[in-house]
């Protein structure tokens, strides 16, 4: 009996572990396309800014 809590109690910290990781992940996911989101606005604002320099 011992042995099957404790083997409910590693199942369910590894699916812990596991939905922490999913979470971790989409955040990462969410950080990449907010990064790639700054990068085309910095290049939208260089354009912008090259525009009125040579005006």
């Amino acid at each position: 009996q011992n042995l099957s809590a404790s083997g409910e109690e590693v199942s369910a910290s590894v699916e812990q572990v596991t939905s922490t990781i999913q979470v971790q992940s989409a955040m990462v996911q969410q950080l990449a396309s907010m990064i790639e989101e700054i990068d085309a606005l910095t290049k939208q604002l260089r354009e912008a800014s090259s525009k009125f320099k040579t005006e």
